[in-house]
């Protein structure tokens, strides 16, 4: 089984942080995020005012899962320098799988129904183009276009060797934010920590790390 527990404090400069509020946010999240892989087995709870204890039954080891849960999910999109779209537009984010024309990954952003709007306005004076991040100024997607998008919905590609960053974008975006540092504690708990290397399949069953 997989057992970890990681600590939630606050970002330098940011005194109104409250660290039980946001660990019992990181719990939904956490859930959240784990379902979405498809395990059924598993347990999420607070430790104390800042820290998440995370076990899943049905994973044998525990390499490059801990990604899952240091990534806050912050998004930001861009058009040049301005940003335009953040986590409180997101109705929804999907893993959309890979597109057999490009053979680049999808991952499609809903919007609520006001930024919905305001992506068709965006989108409406011919040529675009929105960058998109997570969690850090780097941008890990690109959006191109020359079309109007009325419907709410943004399709991302992600070339055909980006396949875990294009999950790990629709997981910790799709779920929620997590606010402040996520840090791992290294330190076994109880000697349940197992490590060796982990294959990831998403919810459809396609093998895609």
């Amino acid at each position: 089984s997989y057992v970890a527990v990681y600590e939630l404090s606050a970002e330098e400069g940011n005194e109104d942080y409250d660290a039980l509020a946001e660990a019992n946010n990181a719990v939904k999240v956490f859930k959240e995020r784990i379902a979405y892989l498809g395990y059924e087995q598993y347990d999420v709870q607070r430790m104390g005012n800042n820290a998440v204890r995370v076990e899943i039954s049905d994973v044998a080891s525990s390499e490059g899962i801990s990604q899952l849960f240091t990534n806050n999910g912050q998004l930001s999109i861009k058009s040049g320098e301005t940003e335009v779209f953040t986590n409180n537009d997101v109705d929804s984010v999907k893993f959309m799988g890979i597109d057999q024309t490009t053979g680049k990954y999808i991952v499609q952003i809903k919007f609520n129904s006001e930024a919905k709007q305001e992506l068709a306005t965006l989108t409406s004076n011919g040529s675009y183009t929105f960058s998109i991040m997570m969690d850090t100024d780097a941008v890990i997607a690109t959006h191109t276009d020359k079309q109007i998008i009325k419907n709410g919905k943004l399709n991302i590609a992600f070339a055909s060797t980006e396949a875990e960053n294009a999950l790990l974008f629709a997981y910790c975006v799709g779920s929620g934010m997590v606010n402040g540092e996520v840090k791992e504690l290294k330190a076994p708990i109880n000697g349940e920590v197992e490590f060796s290397a982990l294959t990831f399949d998403d919810p459809e069953g396609k093998d895609v790390f």
